[in-house]
């Protein structure tokens, strides 16, 4: 929340610096202030239409913001993220567990196998990519998925890995 307070004057100084919009964003999810998080990203993406992890965090928020359901929005941010990137994570994590919880196996096993693909071997992402698929495979997955979710350990982790994977970025543009 500090964060938030501290670049929001600063941004309405300058209100298209994309690597500022993207800090304040980040600082917004982190602190659980989702709908200014959202707007924000959806800034961010109106100045670079071609970002496809500015369009994932915009996913992720939206998806943040209806605890985790995939509404028609965050699914548009998704699928825009990956006409960008065909192999981005975060998408074809949530797209496929959403397949996967509605009964379509074969296809969200799919998309993590993609996503887990170009990570290297000792990315955590990668393990709790093949991890899922385990499960999925063995018909575990969305009995984890719903005793998972009664702690509320998904959301917490999905907004810190969001906000970890922008900040990476934003820093290397800098």
């Amino acid at each position: 929340e500090h964060l938030a307070a501290v670049l929001a004057p600063i941004r309405r100084q300058k209100p298209n610096d994309p690597i500022l919009l993207g800090y304040l964003a980040q600082a917004y999810a982190q602190s659980r202030q989702y709908p200014q998080a959202e707007g924000a990203f959806e800034k961010l993406v109106r100045l670079r239409p071609r970002d496809a992890q500015a369009w994932s965090a915009l996913g992720e928020v939206r998806l943040a913001r209806a605890d985790g359901r995939i509404t028609p929005e965050a699914r548009a941010a998704f699928e825009q993220a990956l006409k960008l990137d065909s192999t981005a994570s975060a998408p074809l994590w949530w797209l496929g567990r959403e397949a996967v919880l509605a009964g379509r196996r074969d296809e969200g096993v799919a998309m993590w196998k993609t996503a887990a693909q170009p990570l290297s071997p000792d990315d955590p992402r990668r393990a709790e990519l093949e991890n899922a698929v385990a499960a999925a495979e063995a018909g575990r997955f969305a009995q984890a998925e719903a005793a998972e979710a009664k702690g509320g350990a998904a959301q917490s982790a999905m907004v810190q890995a969001m906000v970890e994977r922008l900040a990476s970025r934003l820093e290397k543009q800098g």
